[in-house]
């Protein structure tokens, strides 16, 4: 547990390892500031288990909370708890990295503010990349194999995806509870569901997804939209005319 900013920087040839094991002392990577900048490039993180300590329980195997965060060319893979990646309260930019093998969530982001490029979310037991309450814009990025949700959206989110391929999931996107999606030139391809728009928590209200210039291919359903939710792809608006069975929504896909 760190309460002061992190810098950790290594090179392709050369990274940062921290590796974590199956013993009851592997409590993961935790930082916790006061808005200050952490900066990591070339950090890879592998077997991350999650803060467990009476009273007090985290979620992710590396976890920053309430601070401003630059991750470049890492990797988070083979965590063994709730989330691989933790980010909360943070403004970030993440550039060029992987996660990958994730025990459940891959990238789970609470109340944050980020641009994600470049980076690649793969073989995820939950979701790859789920933000709440937050504002976020992937560009160039892949999603690969969740069996849950490639890209979920939940909690007044408003997320922005461009130029990205999404392949091989359960769902490839989701926006719930108050959340907007906006799809630009990305690619969803071998998907059960392509599109999802509901309402999970009572506090929150309709959802809406908006899609232009998607390349959709060998994909079981179109969407899914609960009553006063929208989609609206390709210049069509559809709006929900039926009740949602949510249970139905997290079945196991594989």
């Amino acid at each position: 547990i760190s309460y002061s900013p992190i810098t950790a920087e290594g090179t392709e040839a050369n990274p940062v390892q921290i590796i974590g094991t199956n013993d009851p002392e592997n409590h993961g990577f935790q930082v916790i500031t006061n808005g200050e900048k952490s900066s990591l490039k070339h950090v890879h993180f592998k077997g991350m288990n999650a803060l467990r300590r009476p009273g007090w329980n985290l979620t992710g195997g590396t976890t920053f909370y309430n601070g401003e965060v630059e991750l470049s060319n890492c990797i988070f893979q083979d965590n063994i708890c709730e989330d691989a990646l933790n980010l909360v309260r943070c403004s970030f930019t993440m550039e060029g990295c992987t996660v990958t093998k994730a025990f459940a969530d891959g990238f789970d982001g609470d109340f944050c503010q980020g641009t994600i490029s470049n980076s690649k979310f793969s073989y995820t037991a939950n979701d790859c990349v789920d933000f709440s309450g937050s504002e976020i814009i992937i560009t160039n990025c892949i999603v690969d194999a969740s069996n849950d949700k490639g890209i979920s959206g939940g909690e007044g989110s408003s997320i922005e995806v461009n130029s990205t391929s999404i392949l091989s999931s359960n769902i490839a996107v989701a926006s719930k509870d108050g959340s907007s999606v906006s799809l630009t030139d990305c690619s969803i391809s071998d998907c059960k569901l392509v599109y999802a728009c509901y309402q999970k928590k009572d506090e929150y209200g309709p959802s809406s997804i908006t899609a232009k210039n998607s390349d959709i291919e060998s994909c079981e359903n179109h969407d899914l939209i609960q009553v006063g939710s929208t989609l609206q792809a390709e210049g069509k608006l559809f709006e929900g005319k039926a009740t949602v069975n949510i249970d139905s929504l997290y079945a196991p896909f594989r």
